[in-house]
């Protein structure tokens, strides 16, 4: 690998006094000057297309020999680069994984960004890395610290524990993509940020959440996830374009999202431009539930949020046969087909809304919204010391919807808090056969509820639900393939008075303690 070595001060000098919009070959690099505020030139190296040097206000963030670019480098690559007019810079690296394309616009601080692949690369993932300065950026990324550097490794070398008993790892640093714009990290007058055009080829829908940034040693590694098989439900969408997506530098801040849509004059492979929209609305919803419209296709995927009103519109999304799910929280509820063309149409979905219960904990929605410990699962590890105990807890149902929830445990695993229990009077009259529904968001391990009712009663085996062979709830991800197990009960378990019903594990698989067989609640409702 060919390292990069800092441009010598006087010639750094005299190109910060005479920035002008240009390409310059030197026969190793092509140097690109923005001619933008903050003045940022950037070199990428003509035999492998990794960026080798990133100045921002004269001051160098790509200090890693390594260079940025995806996975773990593009290999031997063919690197042409083209000025279109006075504004416009394009380079094209033709490798062995990827077409990837860096962008350039006069006036921009940013490196605009597209890659097209045919299949994912090796080893399963796609990211872009941008492995910057971090004594430049020594504020990480301020929103969601990503630091894994520091601390005593607790859990496969990338979870750790520091003296305080707080959990750090680049795992927490993800956010879902309905809500990850623009991500980055930042230092003193300067700061780096990612800025996703578009999702759209990316896979696992709107709530799917990666690593967005990690301090590693004097590295500051700022990604964007286009795939991975981190908890992921979907296929690499093959044959696709993803982004555009841009690398930003700033003073500090984050940026606003530039415009990128001066792209599509550029020849991009697998740039779509003529495109459709969907518009309509959500009827029956839940009062104070937030509401999301998701499409996806084998090619493509798109989401919109539900306006308190009911309305939605979509963003412009490829032409093409689509499902189309409203969902309330994370949970779909009402899905159909729709072909989409390069014209608005409309369309009405429908929250059928929620059965009778004779009480129930938690909302379905596809998420533990409200449980034990839920609000920091995304966070910090299940061992971190900010958490409130797992128990196993004894919950009384006073009411009919209890607002206690905090006091019942998100989670359950088979080593560290199996066997929680939930405790109901019942009258005379409401002795009868009943459904109790139990609703997870995801299984660790195959792992699904056994429940006992009065030492009366137990159910069946009802079989290990859809899991994907990968973690989660250690590394801040409580969505899988969630599903609602109901168990009929019969009214001879029951007894007027008090009734306890006893929720354990049942799974034969498992690492031990928080790497043991798991579940995350959804919720937990006794049918009226």
């Amino acid at each position: 690998m060919t390292c990069f070595q800092p441009l010598p001060a006087l010639l750094l000098l005299a190109q910060l006094a005479n920035a002008e919009f240009s390409l310059k070959d030197d026969g190793k690099y092509f140097t690109i000057d923005c001619d933008s505020k903050p003045p940022v030139v950037v070199q990428v190296n003509k035999a492998s297309g990794n960026l080798q040097s990133i100045l921002v206000k004269g001051t160098q963030l790509q200090t890693n020999p390594r260079g940025s670019h995806i996975n773990s480098g593009f290999g031997k690559s063919t690197v042409t680069a083209k000025q279109s007019g006075d504004d416009h810079i394009l380079v094209t690296v033709d490798s062995p994984l990827v077409t990837h394309y860096y962008a350039f616009k006069k006036g921009e601080p940013d490196v605009f960004m597209a890659t097209w692949a045919a299949d994912c690369p090796h080893p399963g993932e796609m990211r872009f890395i941008a492995r910057l300065d971090s004594d430049v950026l020594d504020k990480g990324n301020l929103d969601r610290p990503g630091d894994d550097a520091s601390g005593k490794a607790i859990e496969s070398k990338d979870i750790f524990i520091q003296k305080d008993g707080r959990t750090t790892s680049k795992y927490y640093s993800g956010v879902p993509f309905i809500d990850d714009a623009i991500h980055g990290s930042r230092g003193s007058g300067i700061g780096a940020y990612f800025a996703i055009g578009s999702y759209e080829s990316s896979s696992g829908g709107p709530f799917f959440r990666d690593i967005n940034s990690q301090t590693a040693g004097d590295t500051e590694e700022i990604y964007f996830y286009m795939f991975s098989g981190h908890a992921q439900m979907e296929p690499f969408r093959k044959n696709q374009l993803h982004g555009p997506y841009a690398l930003c530098f700033t003073a500090g801040p984050p940026p606003r999202m530039p415009a990128m849509g001066w792209m599509k004059d550029l020849g991009l492979k697998g740039w779509v431009s003529e495109r459709g929209r969907v518009s309509g609305t959500a009827t029956g919803r839940i009062p104070g539930v937030p509401y999301t419209v998701y499409l996806s296709n084998r090619s493509a995927q798109y989401w919109t949020r539900v306006t308190p009103d009911g309305k939605f519109t979509t963003t412009a999304i490829k032409p093409g046969s689509y499902r189309i799910y409203l969902m309330r929280g994370e949970l779909p509820v009402a899905d159909g087909d729709i072909a989409v063309g390069t014209d608005a149409i409309a369309t009405t979905l429908a929250d059928p809304g929620l059965p009778a219960y004779l009480w129930r904990l938690g909302l379905p929605d596809g998420t533990p919204s409200g449980f034990r410990n839920a609000d920091k699962m995304t966070d910090m590890h299940p061992s971190d010391k900010r958490l409130a105990p797992w128990g196993p807890v004894t919950f009384a149902i006073r009411d009919r919807i209890p607002s206690n929830l905090t006091e019942f445990p998100a989670a359950q695993w088979g080593d560290v808090n199996a066997g929680n229990r939930i405790v109901f009077k019942l009258a005379d009259k409401e002795i009868k056969d009943r459904d109790l529904e139990i609703g997870i968001t995801v299984s660790q391990y195959g792992s699904r509820p056994m429940v006992r009712v009065n030492d009366q009663w137990s159910n069946r085996d009802p079989g290990a639900p859809p899991s994907y062979d990968s973690r989660s709830i250690t590394f801040g991800i409580y969505r899988g393939y969630g599903k609602v197990f109901t168990y009929r009960i019969p009214k001879s378990a029951f007894k007027v008075g008090t009734n306890t019903l006893v929720i354990d594990n049942r799974s034969g698989s498992g690492a031990g303690k928080f790497l043991s067989n798991a579940f995350v609640f959804d919720y937990i409702g006794l049918r009226d």
